[in-house]
């Protein structure tokens, strides 16, 4: 099993531009002035699933390429600080 590791000031070309779409709203601001996110403790957590579901249906589109709507599975991990993160994993439904 491999496994990959994206930072997002990481400039690579290839995979920032579906993270770029995927945290751009996010990058600096209030999460609590988002209406997506009323009422909602957006904690690390939160946020870890929150991207997970975005970068799957982005797989499931074909915007990671063409072998990303093959994935298995997949884990998003969002570090707070260098000692503190935390991470969400799921298997990816199956298409076809």
């Amino acid at each position: 099993m491999f496994s990959v590791g994206i930072r997002e000031h990481v400039m690579i070309a290839h995979s920032t531009d579906v993270l770029k779409s995927v945290l751009g709203k996010l990058a600096f601001a209030n999460l609590d002035d988002l209406p997506e996110f009323a009422g909602v403790n957006t904690t690390t957590e939160f946020l870890a699933r929150f991207v997970f579901e975005r970068m799957a249906a982005a797989a499931a589109a074909g915007a990671l390429g063409p072998s990303g709507t093959s994935l298995a599975s997949m884990k998003v991990t969002l570090h707070e600080s260098h000692v503190a993160w935390a991470s969400y994993e799921s298997e990816l439904p199956r298409h076809g």
